[in-house]
C-alpha cells in the first residue's frame, strides 16, 4: 500500500486495483502517478512519482514512493510505446502551459488593447488604451487604423480621428487636411457630396460604426509646444456645426 497525505489524479491500468498506470518495467511493477495538481496554478504544484514494490513478487510488501519532477496542472498520464522499440514511456500532459493563464487558451496569449501598470507586488491597474482604441456600441475601434484608412484617400494630406459625443451617443469624427485640388474639388462638388464619397470608400474596410460621422477640414491638425495632437483640443472643434 502507498500511504499518503496527498490527493492524486491517475488513470486505473487495465486488469489491476492499483490506482495509476501501471506496466511491467524489466521484472516488477511500476506505477507513475500525478498528484497535487492545481488547475488555476501554472507556475507552481503539480507533482509526478513513481512506485514500485520493495519486494517483487512477495504478497503484502510495502511500496516506495520515488519523485520524478514536477509539472504544474499535470493533467494526464500515460505510458506509451513511443519510438516503436517495445519499451514503455512515461507521456506527460499538463492541463495549461507553464506560466500561462488557465482563462486564456491560445498558447501565444493574448494581445490586450490596453495599457497595463505594474506594481511590485504583480498586482496591475488599467492606465489606457493601447493604439488609441475606443469602443463605440461594443465594438473596439481603431483610431489609428481609421487614419491609415483616410490618408490613403487621393487628397487627403494628413488626418486626426477621434470619438466625439453628442446627444449622449458616441461616433467618430475626423480632421482632415486637403491638397488644394482637394479643396477644390469638394468645393466644386458641395461638402455633403465629398462626405459621402468619402464615406463609401471607407465603408468596405472598416465596421460601419468606425465610419467618420463628423467631418472638419482644417489647415493643419492642431499640436501642442511639445508638437503632440490633444485630444481635449481636438474635441473643441466638433463643439458647434460649421
Amino acid at each position: 500500500m502507498i500511504n499518503t497525505t496527498s490527493s492524486y489524479d491517475a488513470a486505473p491500468a487495465e486488469d489491476s486495483e492499483i490506482v495509476g498506470w501501471v506496466r511491467w518495467w524489466h521484472w516488477f511493477i511500476v506505477v507513475a502517478l500525478g498528484a497535487t495538481w492545481k488547475p488555476s496554478d501554472t507556475n507552481g504544484g503539480g507533482t509526478l512519482h513513481w512506485a514500485s514494490p520493495s519486494a517483487p513478487g512477495t504478497a503484502g510488501a510495502s511500496w516506495a514512493l520515488r519523485d520524478i519532477t514536477a509539472e504544474p496542472t499535470l493533467h494526464r498520464i500515460r505510458w506509451a510505446n513511443v519510438d516503436g522499440t517495445g519499451d514503455p514511456e512515461l507521456i506527460v500532459a499538463p492541463l495549461h502551459g507553464r506560466g500561462t493563464s488557465p482563462l486564456i487558451h491560445e498558447p501565444e496569449g493574448v494581445v490586450l488593447d490596453d495599457n497595463l501598470h505594474f506594481t511590485a507586488d504583480g498586482q496591475f491597474s488599467i492606465v489606457g488604451r493601447r493604439g488609441r482604441v475606443v469602443k463605440i456600441e461594443d465594438k473596439r475601434i481603431s483610431l489609428d487604423e481609421i487614419e491609415q484608412r483616410l490618408l490613403a484617400l487621393d487628397g487627403i494630406c494628413d488626418a486626426a480621428a477621434l470619438a466625439v459625443t453628442r446627444g449622449g451617443r458616441q461616433a467618430i469624427g475626423v480632421l482632415l487636411v486637403l491638397s488644394d485640388e482637394a479643396r477644390m474639388h469638394r468645393e466644386s462638388v458641395g461638402k455633403n457630396a465629398q462626405e459621402s464619397a468619402w464615406r463609401r470608400a471607407l465603408r468596405p474596410c472598416l465596421e460601419p460604426v468606425a465610419v467618420p460621422r463628423y467631418w472638419r477640414i482644417v489647415d493643419e491638425i492642431p499640436v501642442n509646444s511639445m508638437n503632440k495632437r490633444v485630444t481635449a483640443q481636438l474635441q473643441e472643434l466638433f463643439h458647434e456645426d460649421p
